[in-house]
């Protein structure tokens, strides 16, 4: 009975444990997604006919790139207007975008020509989602960022990694 006993405290010690860190691994992303969006104005979402001259550049410059990525949360919508080719290089980066992830620096954009279109700084989504970005790419020291698409809402850079 003794033996039965200490193998059930330490099974729910076990799961006790596990349930903890599954809840942690959880909830850690969980309050970093929230307190993003955290500002003093109410919340609000851009959205603008700008969209279809964004694609326009988009789909001029995709056979030309290894990656469309996005930098911002809401950017995505323009791959519904794009064909295949253009959904089939798109990389929803903004989460790591938005941490700064030093990692991503290498994982996406060194050595690749990378398409990046974002929200321009009054228009952010996520704030700090350019901060962010421009700190990724610092760890990119060969990067050249051009310029292929500048209006009031979005951005689009062609970065040479």
């Amino acid at each position: 009975p003794a033996a039965g006993e200490a193998r059930q405290r330490v099974a729910t010690h076990v799961a006790g444990a596990f349930v903890v860190l599954a809840l942690a691994a959880h909830a850690v992303p969980a309050i970093a997604y929230t307190r993003a969006f955290e500002r003093e104005n109410p919340w609000f979402t851009t959205w603008s006919t700008e969209i279809y001259p964004v694609a326009d550049t988009v789909r001029a410059q995709v056979d030309g790139v290894d990656t469309v990525a996005t930098a911002d949360w809401g950017v995505g919508q323009i791959f519904a207007l794009m064909d295949e080719d253009g959904r089939a290089r798109f990389a929803d980066l903004w989460p790591r975008v938005v941490a700064g992830e030093r990692d991503l620096g290498r994982a996406y954009f060194a050595g690749r020509r990378v398409l990046v279109v974002r929200h321009t700084v009054r228009r952010e989504m996520i704030p700090g989602a350019n901060a962010g970005l421009r700190s990724v790419l610092r760890t990119v020291p060969r990067a050249r960022v051009t310029s292929v698409f500048r209006g009031r809402d979005f951005e689009v850079w062609l970065v040479d990694g």
